[in-house]
């Protein structure tokens, strides 16, 4: 089943849409990159932020325990020919990393209150799994348990700043049952994030106004060059922490 709904999708091939589809692909991976400043900027970004903290290591375990080959690698699809800006990474298919991503970021984004917010999240979702079986990149229950691990990823997220920090901080400890370099440095950006977001709760941010609170941006930068300067992996560790705890407290303390 697996294969054949692959296969059909791959039937459906233009040029047309594989453009379509790698340019969604390239927006999922991208969107990533917009988690630390909606972070910075908006009182919402914390649960994105610990959506994409708690999603990550999530990912690499599976990725490291499955080792599931990516259908191209195995002659199921051919090898996917990709715009430069749409790296193909790693070999190793199951889950999704690009739509357990989306799903993460898009169900903690989601409103109780607004309908129209479930359905953009799945929408989303649809549309990024759809994207990774065009390119012939992934299986189909790939990307579905990609947006499964997503939405329970949003779900953990909350825990993220309660009492149950320090169990997310100890992920780094499971390295031995998963010995891959990108659990790692997945590992420790969860640990360090989740004391950064615990503790951040005690620089609570006034109301600013919208272009004032832009110089939030360079100071969050600023907050986080001193953990380039740490090896590997422990960096990891310190950049969330400074990005989390650093910057909020020195927002706290220029008020912006």
């Amino acid at each position: 089943m697996d294969r054949a709904v692959l296969l059909f999708l791959q039937s459906l091939r233009t040029p047309a849409v594989l453009t379509a589809a790698a340019f969604v692909s390239a927006l999922a991976e991208v969107s990533a990159l917009a988690v630390l400043p909606f972070f910075w900027l908006d009182a919402r970004g914390g649960r994105a932020l610990s959506s994409f903290l708690v999603t990550l290591p999530l990912c690499a375990a599976l990725k490291c325990a499955v080792a599931r080959p990516r259908p191209y690698t195995v002659g199921v699809t051919a090898r996917p020919a990709f715009p430069a800006l749409l790296p193909l990474g790693d070999d190793r298919s199951f889950p999704s990393g690009h739509t357990q991503l989306a799903g993460a970021l898009s169900h903690a984004l989601v409103s109780r209150r607004k309908v129209w917010t479930w359905f953009a999240a799945w929408a989303w979702c649809l549309a990024v799994a759809a994207s990774r079986l065009i390119l012939g990149v992934h299986y189909p229950s790939d990307v579905l348990a990609g947006v499964l691990l997503g939405a329970l990823s949003a779900l953990l997220a909350p825990a993220l700043s309660s009492f149950a920090f320090p169990l997310f901080a100890a992920v780094p400890l499971l390295f031995p049952l998963f010995p891959d370099a990108e659990f790692l440095r997945a590992a420790f950006l969860l640990a360090g994030g989740a004391v950064g977001v615990a503790l951040s709760e005690a620089f609570p941010l006034s109301p600013v106004p919208f272009p004032r609170r832009l110089w939030r941006l360079p100071a969050g930068l600023c907050a986080a060059l001193p953990a380039l300067l740490l090896p590997a992996p422990v960096c990891f560790a310190a950049l969330a922490l400074f990005c989390t705890l650093g910057a909020r407290a020195l927002f706290f303390l220029l008020r912006i």
